[in-house]
């Protein structure tokens, strides 16, 4: 009898991480939590850009000061895009998540993390865009948002762990072999930076406008199940039996 109570309370206690027969914990508050964080850092992206200081009051001075600050209108545009497509990224994983354990968490928060730095690195790039070292930064920081976020995708689909059952296999790896485009873009991209930052730049600017693209037509799944689709018929014997 002196053994039943500290027994029922470490059951109490106990974290039911994954899902017994039956059962799921559930991924809303990780949905949740990430459009809080989604939130906030487009927020804060605005904020980056400051009301220019001028000594003369006048329309001249203030247009002149506002016509200086084109860089950081420009990457304030591009970031806030970027963050529209993670954000859509994102919601586009877990809706097709059922359940959420301590390696998605996880995944979920390190992704959150590299968005958090957004707001850093354009405003890295809204000061010093013409130094190689900024261009680098900054597409290494999308980099690694991305590679959480496709890592999340891969972790969750695998075996059908943590996504619903019926989701079809064809687009489980149709979007893995995206995530392998997507990554490639970007590593090569800001690898670019190093050499050439305004091509990069322009790199990181068409493939956010494609993604874009591809989602305001409605092509996101077709691309990704054409993506396995072709995978699979480079696979295909090309001689008769």
């Amino acid at each position: 009898m002196g053994d039943e109570a500290p027994q029922r309370g470490r059951s109490g206690l106990r974290l039911r991480w994954r899902a017994e027969p039956g059962e799921i914990a559930s991924a809303a508050r990780l949905e949740t939590l990430a459009d809080g964080v989604f939130a906030i850092v487009m927020t804060l992206l605005v904020l980056e850009l400051g009301v220019p200081v001028i000594v003369e009051t006048s329309n001249a001075a203030l247009t002149e000061a506002l016509a200086e600050m084109w860089p950081q209108f420009l990457i304030y545009a591009l970031s806030f895009m970027v963050l529209g497509v993670y954000w859509l990224i994102h919601k586009m994983i877990f809706d097709s998540v059922v359940g959420a354990d301590p390696p998605l968490i996880w995944l979920n928060i390190v992704f959150l993390m590299a968005v958090g730095l957004i707001p850093f690195s354009t405003a890295l790039v809204g000061e010093h865009g013409h130094l190689p070292i900024t261009a680098f930064a900054y597409g290494i920081n999308l980099l690694l948002a991305f590679a959480m976020a496709w890592a999340a995708w891969f972790y969750a689909t695998r075996e059908h762990r943590l996504v619903d059952e019926d989701l079809d296999p064809v687009v489980v790896r149709g979007g893995n072999r995206m995530g392998v485009v997507y990554f490639s873009v970007l590593a090569a991209a800001s690898v670019l930076g190093i050499f050439a930052p305004l091509a990069a730049f322009i790199t990181y600017a068409v493939f956010i406008g494609l993604i874009i693209l591809m989602t305001m037509l409605g092509r996101w799944e077709e691309v990704m199940v054409w993506a396995q689709e072709s995978d699979r018929g480079s696979e295909a014997p090309s001689g008769g039996p």
